[in-house]
């Protein structure tokens, strides 16, 4: 798969040689990608479109807070939570990692996609999604859309009579939105503490300190709180990597066991291991984990911190691989548990005094 940037280019060079004044701008290539997006005429039947599971008023989530979203087939549903895609462009492509000596980055819950213009393919042609048969009724709905001349001009006329070219276009139009700064805002109260805008409350600030210390929440080993160089400043809060918590199975969804990253690789030491989410937003991005078990964030801290030792959580699906050093019996007191919530809280996006 090319990248954003090759593609970019290549249909940049397209619109030229086909006699436009110029090629389009970045943000006009993102501001098409953001109509299609949006577009509720490309699914099957229509009423579906990418925002319906990823709306901006949920930090581009599903906003209805389902365990996993309906599909655009009447009694149909996804097997996944549909997760925020804000920040996503900082994931680097899927792929091992020499420093990590694991697998790292890539788009979904299990990395299947190395990008996201291969992320953007994927839900049009799913069966529980959005239900097109084949790329050329893709190619028909873009087409025959309000925004067809703008896509003509963005990537020239000869596309849209390509039903492959049309839909590497679709896909790097919605990752060329997703690069855009409306979902990488960085604009939460943390946000505002590192650049030294705001103070943190009291509840906050104890609640930072326990996500970052090793021996109490240990968040951070994961969702590290500091950007690549060492500061608070435009921290993402994942490392990308992958990791099996030990969640119990959520029988209200799943009909069969999710193997998560295993489905990739084909490792049996990565059954039951899903890809590591920022925690950013996560405040409004109910529920929680790949399979929408957890309802609330105080119950998804309790599983952290009381996995090994609360009988009522349940019992793990893949207990064989799962991560027993860094979280599953950490001491914290109820307390301590609502002061990290308390911090979650602080990076949301859109604060304001």
């Amino acid at each position: 798969m090319k990248s954003f940037l090759t593609i970019f280019l290549a249909f940049s060079i397209c619109a030229c040689s086909g006699g436009g004044d110029g090629a389009p701008s970045q943000q006009s290539f993102a501001a098409l990608g953001r109509k299609i997006f949006f577009d509720t005429n490309l699914s099957n039947p229509g009423g579906v479109a990418c925002a319906t599971c990823h709306s901006a008023e949920a930090a581009f989530s599903d906003p209805r807070h389902l365990a996993v979203s309906p599909g655009a087939v009447s009694g149909t549903q996804g097997t996944r939570n549909a997760p925020t895609i804000m920040y996503s462009l900082f994931s680097p492509a899927f792929g091992f990692s020499d420093e990590e000596e694991d697998y790292i980055g890539g788009q979904f819950h299990d990395g299947a996609a190395l990008d996201l213009e291969q992320q953007a393919m994927r839900p049009f042609f799913r069966h529980v999604e959005m239900n097109l048969t084949n790329h050329e009724t893709l190619r028909q709905k873009v087409a025959s859309a309000s925004y067809a001349s703008e896509f003509s001009a963005v990537f020239g006329e000869a596309t849209l009579s390509d039903a492959e070219q049309t839909l590497i276009a679709v896909a790097s139009a919605i990752a060329a939105f997703e690069n855009s700064q409306e979902l990488q805002p960085f604009s939460s109260k943390y946000d505002a503490w590192a650049a030294g805008q705001v103070q943190l409350t009291d509840q906050e600030r104890r609640g930072m300190e326990l996500f970052n210390a090793p021996n109490k929440g240990n968040c951070a080993a994961c969702h590290p709180s500091t950007g690549d160089d060492g500061s608070a400043t435009r921290a993402l809060f994942t490392d990308f990597t992958y990791d099996n918590v030990g969640l119990p199975a959520n029988k209200a969804v799943n009909s069969s066991s999710d193997l998560g990253l295993y489905a990739n690789t084909g490792r049996p030491s990565d059954v039951g291991r899903f890809k590591v989410p920022t925690l950013r937003n996560v405040a409004v991005t109910a529920p929680y984990f790949h399979h929408g078990l957890m309802k609330t964030l105080k119950e998804a801290v309790h599983f952290y911190n009381a996995r090994d030792i609360d009988s009522s959580i349940g019992t793990p699906e893949f207990a064989e691989n799962m991560n027993i050093l860094e979280l599953g019996n950490l001491g914290l007191t109820d307390q301590e548990e609502e002061d990290i919530v308390a911090f979650l809280n602080t990076l949301t996006d859109g604060y304001t005094e």
